[in-house]
């Protein structure tokens, strides 16, 4: 009887290096689920930096855009360009012609366009697009719950 019974627990033994290998991957998937949630917040948290810096840059060109047109209107010649340009004024010894059918051209005086949360877009590679999927980011969308051109509370 104990050649039977060695035999049977020596068929349903389970070596031990089997056993250390379950537990390990059991103590690395519990690891993972349990930090899944602070890596996922901190890739948030870095593509929305990400998203910031461009809007940032977009924001800082459009100033420089603007600064350099006061620049520009500081001078003679640029007060002379602006009467031309939006008053129609022409110096005595000038002519004025009106041209149409041209087309509809940008004043070199308009300001630029103002840069919106959610308007700028952020370079993406092939991982961060996989990276946004497994962790779940959507880049925010701009809730504009007024008219572009009415006055909030009015």
């Amino acid at each position: 009887m104990r050649t039977k019974n060695t035999t049977e627990n020596e068929a349903f033994r389970i070596h031990p290096a089997l056993i250390a290998i379950l537990v390990l991957t059991l103590l690395l998937v519990a690891a993972a689920v349990a930090l899944y949630a602070a890596a996922r917040d901190y890739y948030h948290a870095m593509r929305e930096t990400q998203r910031l810096e461009a809007e940032y840059e977009a924001v800082a060109a459009r100033n420089d855009k603007i600064e350099q047109q006061i620049a520009d209107l500081k001078t003679p010649e640029g007060i002379a360009d602006m009467a031309r340009e939006e008053l129609g004024w022409v110096l005595p010894h000038e002519e004025a012609v009106n041209i149409t059918g041209l087309g509809e051209t940008e004043s070199s005086l308009s300001l630029p366009p103002a840069v919106k949360s959610g308007s700028v877009d952020v370079p993406a590679s092939w991982w961060t697009k996989t990276l946004d999927e497994f962790f779940g980011y959507v880049p925010p969308e701009v809730v504009n719950r007024y008219n572009d051109n009415a006055i909030p509370g009015l």
